[in-house]
C-alpha cells in the first residue's frame, strides 16, 4: 500500500485532541466560515494539505483532466482559480499571504499530477504553494501527524474532513478557536513547511512538465 503499512483507518480522520471541542460543521457551514474568517487574517492563512486524492464531482477541469481532453483544462483552472481571485487580492493587498503547504507521496498519484497543473495557475495570482516529499517517512496520508487544516493566524482553524463515507470527498469539518489547538496546529504546519520546498523547485527537481500531456508524473 502507498506509503507504507496502514491498519487504522481511524488515523484518516483528523485526532481526537484537534476535534474533540471543536464545532461540527456541514459543507455549507464549512465555507462560511472560511468567508468569515478569511478578511480577518492580520499575518497569514495556512493551508496544509494532505490526501493524495480528493473526490470533486463539481471540478470540471478534474474532469476533463480524467477523460484526456487536457485542451480544455487551463481555461478551466483558471476560470475555478479566478472564484478565489478575492482571497488572493486581500492577501496581495494586505500582505497576508494565502500559503498552501502540500505534503505528497511519489510516484504522485494522478489526481495529484493534475493539481500539479492547478498550483502553477493558482501562483501565478498569488498563492504561495510548497511540497512536502514524505515518502521516505513510509506513511500513509493523511495521519495523526499531517492532516488537512486551514490555519487563520492564531485566530481559529478549520479542519477538514474527508474521511467519513466516501473517502477523499469533503464532508464538511469542524471549527476550533482553542488556543492550545491552534499553538499545535501551528507547530505542525511550520514542521511540514520545513521540509518543503517551493513548487517550481519541486517541479523542476522531478522533471515535471506543466501543462501536463499525460495523466502521470
Amino acid at each position: 500500500m502507498r506509503g507504507g503499512t496502514f491498519r487504522m483507518r481511524d488515523e484518516i480522520r483528523p485526532p481526537a485532541w484537534v476535534v474533540g471541542n471543536a464545532r461540527r460543521l456541514t459543507p455549507a457551514e464549512f465555507v462560511a466560515e472560511f468567508g468569515r474568517w478569511s478578511p480577518r487574517v492580520r499575518s497569514r492563512t495556512l493551508k496544509c494539505e494532505t490526501w493524495q486524492s480528493y473526490l470533486e464531482p463539481e471540478t470540471a477541469s478534474l474532469r476533463e483532466y480524467a477523460a484526456g481532453n487536457y485542451g480544455a483544462v487551463e481555461s478551466l483552472l483558471e476560470a475555478e482559480a479566478e472564484l478565489d481571485g478575492q482571497v488572493y487580492d486581500r492577501a496581495r493587498a494586505n500582505g497576508t499571504p494565502f500559503v498552501r503547504a502540500r505534503a505528497v507521496l511519489r510516484p504522485l498519484t494522478p489526481y495529484l499530477t493534475f493539481e500539479m497543473w492547478n498550483y502553477v495557475v493558482r501562483a501565478a495570482l498569488g498563492e504561495t504553494i510548497e511540497i512536502a516529499d514524505l515518502t521516505a517517512d513510509g506513511r500513509r496520508l493523511p495521519n495523526h501527524d499531517v492532516f488537512d487544516f486551514l490555519l487563520f493566524d492564531d485566530e481559529a482553524a478549520l479542519i477538514h474532513d474527508y474521511g467519513r463515507g466516501r473517502e477523499g470527498l469533503q464532508n464538511g469539518g469542524w471549527l476550533t478557536t482553542d488556543t492550545d489547538v491552534l499553538a499545535r496546529l501551528d507547530h505542525l504546519g511550520a514542521q511540514l513547511r520545513r521540509r518543503a520546498v517551493p513548487l517550481e523547485q519541486f517541479l523542476r527537481t522531478h522533471g515535471i512538465r506543466i501543462p501536463s500531456s499525460a495523466p502521470s508524473a
